[in-house]
């Protein structure tokens, strides 16, 4: 009789020892998120604009989809910060990294000073944080620092200056100007205004290049030239003996609501012999 109750007890007290053991709970890994790349996407000199590249690595056994993207673009004074939206449905499998992009533009100052020296500055520096959301709950964060390079202004700039003798007392002089875009975008030249001095003496004055379009990568030419002979420089004989003369390029640029001050000057140097 005491044998079958202690029997029952000790079944009781094995009983109760496995339901008090605590059940495991499955852990959940999260989807690691980090800002793969910024990248300048500039498409015109009225304001910046990047690409955002995110890494998203799954290390779940099941596939997992966004809902969206938040995020944000801290641009300092140049912008402020700059808020946006990424809509969902990318799906990231299993044990698999997947990418995503998204673009954002940053308006420049209004103020045309501090435009040109947002410009001149050649790179913005900006900090890109966010929060991806996923349909099951969970979600990650992301942050990086970094810096873009602005879209550049056209350049005026002096390609080549030749000059040779003619007859016995004559120079002729030829200087090659090019109004060069460097961007990955068309722009428009509103005007363009120059005028060259020889050895102080203003000798041509051009205007041009009103409304053209510059191609990305592309450059516009102006070729000015210049014959130098005793009725346009009564000094002549002692220029040609000198073996060198002076130039100054001068004017502006007109482009984006700026003037672009145009500032070139150089020596070209030549035989004093005379050709036969």
């Amino acid at each position: 009789m005491n044998t079958m109750r202690w029997s029952m007890t000790a079944g009781i007290v094995m009983a109760l020892g496995c339901a008090s053991q605590p059940k495991q709970v499955e852990t959940v890994e999260d989807v690691a998120v980090r800002v793969d790349r910024i990248l300048p996407q500039a498409d015109s000199l009225d304001a910046s604009k990047i690409g955002v590249k995110l890494q998203l690595a799954n290390p779940r056994g099941a596939s997992v989809s966004i809902t969206q993207i938040d995020y944000k673009v801290d641009t300092g004074d140049i912008g402020g910060v700059l808020n946006g939206q990424v809509a969902g449905g990318t799906v990231l499998e299993s044990q698999q990294i997947t990418e995503v992009e998204f673009s954002q533009k940053i308006p420049f100052p209004e103020d045309k000073e501090r435009y040109r020296a947002v410009l001149d500055e050649g790179q913005i520096l900006l900090t890109v944080s966010g929060n991806v959301q996923f349909d099951d709950g969970t979600s990650a964060t992301f942050e990086k620092k970094g810096a873009v390079a602005t879209p550049s202004l056209p350049k005026f700039v002096l390609h080549d200056a030749q000059a040779a003798r003619y007859g016995k007392d004559g120079l002729d002089v030829t200087l090659y100007l090019r109004l060069i875009n460097e961007n990955v975008f068309t722009v428009t030249i509103d005007s363009l205004e120059y005028q060259v001095a020889i050895n102080g003496k203003e000798t041509k004055s051009e205007q041009g290049a009103i409304g053209a379009r510059l191609v990305q990568g592309a450059a516009q030419e102006f070729a000015v030239s210049i014959v130098m002979d005793e009725k346009a420089f009564p000094n002549i004989k002692e220029i040609l003996a000198s073996g060198e003369i002076e130039y100054t390029v001068g004017g502006n640029v007109a482009v984006a609501s700026l003037q672009l001050p145009i500032d070139i000057s150089g020596k070209i140097e030549f035989s004093t012999d005379s050709p036969e």
